[in-house]
């Protein structure tokens, strides 16, 4: 019988070996998927990355653009301004000829008036000579006048199909302008959305990614509890203290693996019924520990805030 046992407990040391490599490599893989996607996350990463700058660089080349569009219109509507200065001034030129004129008709025409009146007066006709000589002096002066005003308006027409050139060249910068602002915009709206698209992909690819190296360790640590199990049930059958010396230490590097994951037993013995944390099984008549465990069938565990497996335990009512 105590053979058995002995052969028993050899083939529990065994089994608990085997398990602990698989609980190794279990955890060699978990870590590995782990960075396996770390990695694709930091690809993905650099590709968005890569892909903002570009549409930052594109960002620049269209402001850029914008700035050089507005440069011209500003140098096509100073010199707009000055055509448009000089075709004033040419009117005001031309008034002023006109005024001169008129002034000097009404001048010579108050002369003629005068010299008749006073011929009238003396009784004698007017001669050819003087009143040539008036005209004769007139006509240069009328001509140049004419020939002046003729050039000036040449020149007006002139610099008023170049203001209007002006014009149309002004609208279609203001035209080619507004196209740019437009995609100007556009661009920066996609860049923020691309960002924003790029921030939440971030965001999520984290939280997946910690959820996943998560749930990988909880699942080992489920697959080991019940390798923790059988040390407590084969621990009776122990009874050399050589043996029981390697059992405690292969037992203790277990709950060091559980520890470093941040595993911890639940409490359960003397404390108040918890249905979050424990699953009632039996029920003993015990006023004094009503609603309150009495006992522990299974060990419960758990990982922060995440439940590994619920505490079997017995309450009393």
């Amino acid at each position: 019988m105590e053979e058995n046992k002995t052969a028993g407990v050899a083939e529990e040391a065994v089994e608990n070996t085997v398990a602990d490599e698989a609980l190794k490599i279990a955890q060699e893989e978990a870590v590995q998927q782990c960075e396996e996607s770390e990695a694709i996350a930091k690809a993905k990463a650099e590709e968005e990355k890569v892909a903002e700058e570009a549409v930052l660089e594109d960002i620049e080349d269209i402001e850029e653009t914008l700035s050089e569009v507005e440069n011209i219109i500003s140098v096509q509507i100073a010199a707009a301004e000055e055509v448009a200065e000089e075709v004033e001034q040419s009117k005001r030129d031309k008034r002023r000829d006109a005024r001169r004129k008129k002034r000097a008709k009404r001048a010579e025409a108050r002369r003629t008036a005068r010299t008749e009146k006073e011929a009238e007066e003396t009784g004698a006709a007017p001669t050819g000579k003087p009143a040539a000589a008036p005209e004769t002096a007139k006509k240069p002066a009328s001509a140049q006048t004419s020939q002046e005003i003729a050039t000036l308006t040449a020149k007006l027409r002139e610099r008023e199909e170049t203001l209007r050139e002006y014009q149309r060249d002004i609208a279609k910068a203001e035209s080619e302008l507004k196209e740019a602002q437009d995609k100007a915009v556009e661009v920066k709206v996609m860049a923020a959305n691309l960002k924003n698209d790029f921030d939440n992909f971030r965001r999520r690819n984290q939280e997946a990614t910690a959820n996943a190296k998560e749930e990988g360790i909880n699942k080992v640590v489920a697959e080991l509890l019940p390798v923790l199990d059988n040390f407590d049930r084969a621990r009776p059958y122990i009874k050399d203290d050589s043996s029981r010396e390697g059992f405690d230490l292969m037992e203790q590097q277990c709950s060091i693996v559980l520890a470093k994951f941040g595993v911890s037993e639940i409490e359960a013995v003397g404390n108040d019924f918890d249905p979050n944390l424990m699953n009632v099984v039996v029920r003993e008549e015990n006023p004094e520990m009503a609603d309150k465990v009495i006992a522990v069938l299974t060990k419960g565990y758990i990982r922060g805030t995440k439940v590994i497996r619920h505490a079997i335990v017995k309450i009393g009512y």
